[in-house]
């Protein structure tokens, strides 16, 4: 086994001191600043400090301006919102007899007065290709109407009926193109 040099305390004091030294002047705070020295600089030290110099470049001016600030949106034309409108069903006739004898009682309770009137039943009919209620429809044949829609020059031929009999309400029997 190797005996390891031992090491007299005079050697070894120097070389504590500066350790201890380093150690108290750092900081784990860099936002404390410097710490004051207790010493004073000898005539080297003031020296090479005097002629060690720091520029520092000014930081850069930004050369971009801020974008104008945005224009309020605008709400869309009736026209854009006739062009939104979904894909028309392939069917677009109201449902069957349950369907129809809910319409009545509602109906009876006050409830859509225009499903007594033929002619409003078409116009609203017409939004299953329109996307919105006709503008005007007329008459072509019994319980047939021109649906037009008067934005676009549209037409639909509109089917209705009243499946409950005489003096019910009139649900859409067929909607297609004109």
């Amino acid at each position: 086994m190797r005996a390891l040099p031992a090491i007299s305390l005079a050697a070894a004091l120097p070389v504590l001191l500066a350790a201890a030294v380093m150690a108290t002047g750092c900081d784990d705070d860099p936002s404390a600043g410097p710490r004051p020295s207790t010493s004073t600089p000898t005539s080297s030290t003031a020296a090479a400090q005097r002629r060690v110099t720091t520029t520092v470049a000014p930081a850069p001016t930004p050369t971009t301006t801020a974008p104008p600030p945005a224009a309020a949106p605008t709400p869309p034309s009736t026209a854009e919102v006739r062009q939104a409108a979904p894909e028309p069903e392939p069917d677009c006739s109201e449902g069957g007899t349950a369907e129809a004898e809910a319409l009545q009682h509602s109906f009876d309770e006050g409830h859509q007065p225009w499903r007594g009137d033929p002619e409003w039943v078409a116009r609203v009919g017409a939004a299953c290709l329109f996307g919105v209620p006709a503008d005007s429809v007329e008459p072509v044949g019994e319980n047939r109407y021109l649906a037009t829609d008067a934005t676009t020059g549209a037409h639909a031929v509109v089917d209705v009926a009243q499946p409950l009999g005489s003096g019910t309400v009139w649900l859409v029997t067929d909607v297609a193109p004109a």
